[in-house]
């Protein structure tokens, strides 16, 4: 127990968890948003709301519904506008179950992962010696044996420069899919279910389950699966933008705006909500510095007509203009 555990007001720490779940599961209005406001501007609620923030986030007890952000300039918000955040304040108990619900999965992430990223990108060397690039958010576990050098990728995106002096093959594994190195380097990323392969230089092959044929893929080509189906061919890339992310660049070409606030979102440090009608909004092209992803989600903000708002204990709140 630490410090702040053993000190904390247990009813005071409940205000908070219930301002969390507020925040990120109500229909929340200006005046309670108001309320939240005055609350936190006390230091130790605000230092509580923090801890229990974090402890949450740590266990992923609010799971999908917290991307990575960080706090940006408040915006005014109209007094009769109401932000529509996730349907159903269900209360204490309820939250708690949900803890328990969605931490489980990011347990057992922990638990498998050999190597995990926060919000920064990570270099490392694999026991063969091959090198591996790991973006935000991201998750692989190594397991080699006597007759392959085998990678799972378990969440996010992983870029591989195999080292060929070992015969075993090189694999990497991810929804439900395959990817073989045959001399080469490559990344292969998951999200929503979705799995995709791409070669920055030489080779891979790919299948989507065993027994299943080959698909082969050179520099600049993709292929794209979903678990239990086929690879199919994704448009091609110059090989210099396969894993951009690698050299800090987040390039969103052609991207629907909430997978691009989704994407700046992976390189930031505190929570940010997605509210609104944003999937009406025309696509996004723009090439952004991760390390600099507050200015990238104000400059899409001002292209995409967005609205940022800012609340105390750095959560932040993007939503239509207007």
């Amino acid at each position: 127990m630490t410090d702040h555990e053993k000190s904390a007001d247990p009813s005071l720490t409940q205000t908070a968890r219930d301002w969390i779940m507020r925040l990120a599961s109500g229909d929340i209005s200006e005046a309670e948003l108001a309320a939240y406001r005055r609350w936190a501007a006390d230091p130790v609620h605000e230092a509580t709301f923090q801890h229990e923030l974090a402890l949450w986030r740590s266990l992923g007890a609010i799971g999908d519904r917290l991307a990575p952000a960080a706090p940006l300039p408040a915006m005014k918000a109209a007094g009769r506008r109401r932000i529509r955040i996730r349907a159903g304040y269900a209360g204490a108990a309820i939250a708690a179950c949900l803890a328990i619900m969605v931490a489980g999965p990011e347990l057992v992430l922990r638990a498998q992962a050999d190597h995990r990223t926060g919000v920064a990108v990570q270099s490392l060397t694999l026991p063969d010696g091959t090198r591996a690039v790991l973006d935000a958010s991201s998750a692989i576990a190594v397991r080699y044996d006597g007759d392959q050098r085998l990678v799972e990728l378990l969440r996010g995106r992983a870029w591989f420069d195999v080292a060929h002096g070992d015969r075993k093959p090189f694999r990497v594994a991810a929804i439900g899919g395959l990817v073989e190195d045959i001399g080469t380097a490559f990344v292969v990323g998951e999200e929503n279910g979705n799995a995709e392969a791409a070669v920055t230089d030489g080779v891979i092959r790919v299948r989507s389950r065993k027994g299943a044929p080959w698909m082969t893929l050179r520099a600049g080509q993709r292929a794209s699966w979903v678990e239990g189906g086929a690879p199919a061919r994704v448009a091609d890339i110059p090989a210099s933008r396969v894993a951009a992310w690698r050299e800090g660049d987040i390039l969103l070409d052609d991207v629907a705006v909430r997978a691009a606030i989704r994407e700046i979102a992976r390189y930031r440090a505190g929570p940010t909500f997605v509210t609104g009608a944003v999937d009406g909004l025309p696509p996004v092209t723009a090439i952004v510095r991760a390390q600099r992803p507050d200015e990238g989600l104000e400059a899409l903000a001002a292209s995409a007509r967005l609205e940022i708002i800012n609340l105390p204990g750095g959560i932040t709140i993007v939503r239509p203009a207007g």
